[in-house]
């Protein structure tokens, strides 16, 4: 069984790899991609997964991480991925996964 430290990583390398895909682009070019759309809302939907496993205890020493949002996206992404936004999921990318990787980082080398 994977600890909650280990779900933090996962959480923490699917941003990275979401990065490692939007490098460079700006928007135009992101909604004219869709191998790159695929990938990110991939890496999403992994995040959020990954999100629904970190326990209790942990996501309340986490007030930055709205988890509940992660769970919801990762939701949307596996089972209603068609009415997905693009221009909704660039500004999630590029506004929302900066501050989160970041409170991730703080957290994860604390947690078991």
């Amino acid at each position: 069984m994977k600890t909650d430290r280990v779900h933090l990583i996962d959480m923490q390398q699917s941003i990275a790899r979401i990065h490692t895909y939007i490098a460079g682009m700006d928007e135009a070019m992101f909604l004219s991609d869709g191998k790159t759309r695929a990938a990110c809302e991939h890496e999403l939907a992994a995040l959020g997964e990954a999100s629904k496993n970190v326990s209790h205890q942990t996501q309340n020493q986490i007030d930055a991480v709205r988890w509940q949002h992660l769970r919801l996206m990762r939701n949307m992404l596996s089972h209603e991925h068609y009415q997905v936004n693009p221009r909704t999921l660039w500004r999630t990318l590029k506004t929302d996964m900066p501050p989160l990787l970041e409170a991730l980082r703080i957290i994860e080398p604390t947690v078991g």
